[in-house]
């Protein structure tokens, strides 16, 4: 899948007529209104956004969506997707290698979800409450260093590798577009995420090759740290998590460049 394919599918967000069309379509991104059973039907399907969607019936999806044999790449974030929808398409899509759920209160308020996925050995689902260095690691864990940054290392790889490199793709214009989606419409209770890892991912999505991607992130950035833009104020750990990372550099050099 390429670029290109992505941000057409990102300016579109047509998915019924799209899958008579192009029937060997790989990617759809921002799906705002989606119809389940026309996804189903797209088999060729490899990456899937229907982030911020509010009109998917979840017992439908569990159940249409398992034909998606080939995809590898779902993002459900800012939807009202339950545990039993998280269980049922887990246990159905095989070759699914990386599932972003960020802020979807259904699973973030059901405690026992969150501890069984804080000590499940299933790595690839992203959430608020859990390590997603450490889910985004375990997709490229047979080339990422031990230890390092999963986004740096894949983009410094010496050996190409092109089903990878796609997903990264994928995954750095998710992640960018829901941080700041989530950023923007500042939920309570998210001060100890942006500090202990929203900092550092948006840090390192600023330094991705897709420029879309880098304005997102330094947009988000932005908006992490001014709270106040009439009267500037900052906050000041968020400030410290940003410069530790090297974030104001980078700010910096962006604008510049």
């Amino acid at each position: 899948m390429s670029r290109r394919v992505l941000r057409k599918m990102a300016r579109t967000g047509k998915a019924m007529a799209v899958s008579t069309s192009y029937p060997e379509i790989e990617g759809f991104v921002d799906c705002l209104k989606a119809d389940e059973t026309a996804l189903a039907n797209v088999v060729s399907l490899r990456f899937l956004s229907v982030a911020g969607t509010s009109n998917l019936n979840w017992s439908l999806v569990s159940h249409l969506w398992s034909k998606l044999r080939n995809l590898i790449g779902l993002d459900v974030s800012r939807t009202d997707i339950g545990p039993n929808a998280i269980s049922s398409l887990f246990s159905s899509l095989h070759r699914l290698r990386v599932w972003c759920a960020l802020n979807c209160s259904n699973l973030e308020e059901d405690h026992s979800f969150v501890l069984s996925n804080n000590n499940s050995k299933v790595k690839s689902l992203l959430t608020l409450f859990n390590d997603i260095f450490e889910g985004i690691s375990s997709v490229f864990a047979e080339n990422a260093e031990k230890e390092g940054n999963a986004f740096l290392d894949r983009r410094s790889a010496k050996c190409k590798h092109r089903n990878l490199d796609e997903i990264m793709i994928c995954l750095e214009w998710i992640l960018s577009h829901s941080l700041l989606r989530i950023m923007e419409s500042s939920p309570q209770g998210l001060d100890s995420f942006w500090l202990s890892q929203g900092a550092t991912l948006l840090i390192s999505l600023m330094q991705s090759d897709q420029k879309d991607v880098k304005e997102r992130a330094a947009t988000g950035l932005a908006t992490l740290v001014v709270i106040d833009d009439e009267n500037a104020s900052i906050d000041c750990g968020r400030a410290e998590a940003v410069m530790k990372g090297g974030g104001i550099y980078l700010l910096l050099y962006l604008a510049n460049s």
